[in-house]
């Protein structure tokens, strides 16, 4: 039996988190947030789309990672050889991932489990963080619109928003993300001391 797409990238999410151990996961994953937002918010501009695979800080963040790879080809990217030189070179490298269409409501999909696996994340810890990723896939399978839900502050809430009241005002529970397109991933440093960047 193939796996639904929910389900393969909730496998996908449960493997970088492994791969990247409990420091580097929520950059990570404020990473891939970020690169899915900003091709949601600019779908017809190919440099949203597009990924250069030798961006040193998307290196870093998700392309050394397997999973994080695997992530974004379930979603629609794809391997691409976009140097200036590639008509005169041999070699057929993949040098970017480019997604040839944004298909906003798969990516719309992939983005709400991963900013629920960041709530997950910075909420719960150990067993409890892997029991709330299964309910996030249960969400995903269900096709459940969660942009439509808000609490009592007016603030969008996940599922069960009720039993975890006041989450929104946790300062824990915020991750702060900034940025121009998807190629230049800027964000904080983990440990809150720098800003990052990166170049396309």
């Amino acid at each position: 039996m193939v796996a639904s797409e929910p389900d393969f990238l909730l496998t996908c999410i449960k493997q970088l988190r492994h791969e990247c151990g409990p420091l580097v996961f929520p950059v990570t994953l404020m990473t891939l947030e970020r690169l899915l937002s900003n091709v949601l918010e600019h779908p017809a501009e190919e440099k949203y789309r597009t990924i250069r695979l030798g961006n040193a800080l998307f290196h870093e963040r998700v392309g050394r990672h397997a999973a994080g790879l695997a992530f974004l080809r379930e979603i629609g990217f794809e391997d691409a050889n976009l140097t200036a030189s590639s008509s005169n070179s041999t070699s057929s490298s993949c040098t970017h991932l480019a997604l040839p269409v944004a298909d906003s409501e798969r990516l719309s999909r992939a983005l709400v489990l991963l900013v629920a696996t960041g709530q997950a994340i910075n909420l719960l810890d150990g067993k409890e963080a892997e029991e709330a990723l299964a309910s996030a896939s249960d969400v995903m399978s269900s096709g459940t619109d969660l942009e439509g839900q808000t609490n009592s502050n007016g603030k969008r809430a996940m599922p069960d928003a009720s039993s975890r009241e006041g989450m929104d005002d946790d300062p824990k529970a915020k991750r702060p993300m900034s940025g121009t397109h998807g190629a230049e991933l800027v964000g904080e440093d983990p440990k809150g001391k720098r800003p990052m960047s990166g170049t396309h």
